[in-house]
């Protein structure tokens, strides 16, 4: 989990499939700094940080780990091996590079990858047009 444009339209869709079939919803933040990591501590308050509200309907855990988002993800697969990877897809990348971590996930994932992307609300009409017409990474 990130929080970006994205971040409200993955909770939603991966909470929806956990609780249809009755699934542990498995959160991974992946944070780049100690000072990130101590400030999102495990739990209900992360959880809650994410949009995340475990309202008892299923199983919710939530996992920090120190790193680059791509391989604490591909690690959290392999150690766990959920049904189906949700990641949220932003509009515009700040990773170095023709991909993003979206990009590397779909690249190398061991399992199938929904890519949810930002809400269309969330963004101008204009920002929908030229989204549609670029490649996002």
């Amino acid at each position: 989990m990130e929080r970006n444009e994205a971040t409200g339209a993955a909770v939603a869709v991966a909470g929806s499939l956990a609780e249809t079939f009755h699934r542990t919803l498995l959160v991974i933040h992946a944070c780049k700094s100690a000072e990130e990591s101590a400030f999102l501590s495990p739990g209900a308050a992360a959880l809650e940080e994410l949009g995340i509200r475990n309202n008892g309907a299923f199983p919710v855990w939530c996992i920090v780990k120190d790193g680059q988002p791509s391989d604490a993800v591909s690690s959290a697969i392999e150690l766990y091996q959920p049904s189906i990877l949700v990641v949220g897809v932003k509009r515009t990348s700040e990773s170095r590079g023709p991909h993003g971590t979206a990009f590397s996930l779909l690249a190398t994932s061991r399992v199938p990858v929904l890519c949810v992307p930002a809400a269309a609300e969330s963004l101008s009409p204009e920002a929908v047009v030229v989204a549609s017409e670029v490649e996002v990474g």
